[in-house]
C-alpha cells in the first residue's frame, strides 16, 4: 500500500482542509514578499521648495501661486520635479522681497535651475526621500531595486530546490519564511541605499523557494483524485 492509497482512504477531511488552508497563508506571504519593492521603491510627487514663498512649517505642494515660481510640465500638468524659477534677489539695484515676504515678480520667467530641497504631495515615505533619489538623473536607482529582486530569485529558485531535495520542502517552508521575515525587517532599517539593495538581494533568494515548497506540502497531503481540489483551495 502506497501514500495515495491511504489518503484515499481518508478523503477530504477536515484535517486536509486545515493544512491546505494553513498552506495558503503561507502561500499569500510568499506573493507579497517578492512583490515589496513595488512599494517601497515607489516614485513620488512632489517639487522644489521655494524659501522666499512657502510655508516651511506648513508647506502645501500645490498653492494658487505655484505657476508663478515653478515649471509646469504641459503634458502631465504637474510641476517639474527638480526645476524652478530663478529668482533675483536684486533687480537694478532694488532689494526684491523684504521680511520674508514673496515677491512674484523676482521669478525670472525665463531662467529655470536645480532644486535641492523638495515639498512632498503627501506624508508617504519611500526609499526616494528615505535615501534623497530625486530627480531624472536617479530613477535608474529605484529601477534597480527591481533588478536585484528578479536576480535574487533567479538565484533563490534553483538553490531552494537543491535544498528542497536534500533537506525536504518543509525545511524550505520554514526557513525561507522566517529568514525572509529578519531580512525584511532589517531592509526596513536601513540607512543607506546600497545596504538596502543588499537586503532586497538576500530576502529574494531567501523568499523566492518558499512558494513552491508549499505548494508541493499542500497538494501531498491529498490522495490523487483529490489533489485538483487541494490546488484550488490552497490558491484560493
Amino acid at each position: 500500500m502506497d501514500l495515495d492509497e491511504i489518503l484515499s482512504n481518508f478523503g477530504l477531511g477536515s484535517y486536509q482542509v486545515t493544512v491546505c488552508a494553513l498552506m495558503g497563508l503561507v502561500l499569500m506571504y510568499s506573493n507579497i514578499s517578492p512583490l515589496s519593492y513595488a512599494i517601497t521603491a515607489s516614485d513620488l510627487n512632489y517639487r522644489c521648495e521655494i524659501p522666499q514663498c512657502d510655508d516651511i512649517e506648513n508647506p502645501e505642494y500645490k498653492p494658487i501661486w505655484l505657476k508663478r515660481v515653478v515649471p509646469f510640465n504641459e503634458k502631465t500638468i504637474e510641476p517639474y520635479k527638480c526645476l524652478k524659477l530663478h529668482y533675483q534677489p536684486i533687480i537694478n539695484g532694488t532689494v526684491t522681497s523684504t521680511n520674508g515676504t514673496c515677491n512674484f515678480d523676482a521669478f525670472d520667467q525665463n531662467s529655470k535651475e536645480k532644486c535641492n530641497k523638495w515639498i512632498f504631495f503627501e506624508t508617504e515615505r519611500t526609499i526616494v526621500n528615505d535615501f534623497g533619489i530625486m530627480c531624472e538623473e536617479n530613477k535608474w536607482k529605484l529601477s534597480m531595486v527591481g533588478t536585484i529582486n528578479s536576480i535574487g530569485q533567479f538565484v533563490g529558485i534553483p538553490l531552494a530546490g537543491f535544498i528542497s531535495d536534500k533537506y525536504g520542502r518543509k525545511f524550505i517552508l520554514i526557513i525561507g519564511s522566517v529568514s525572509s521575515a529578519i531580512l525584511g525587517t532589517f531592509r526596513s532599517f536601513t540607512t543607506n541605499y546600497y545596504s538596502f539593495l543588499l537586503f532586497e538581494l538576500l530576502d529574494s533568494i531567501a523568499s523566492s523557494g518558499v512558494y513552491a515548497a508549499t505548494f508541493v506540502l499542500g497538494k501531498k497531503s491529498n490522495s490523487r483524485n483529490l489533489k485538483i481540489y487541494s490546488k484550488i483551495n490552497t490558491n484560493f
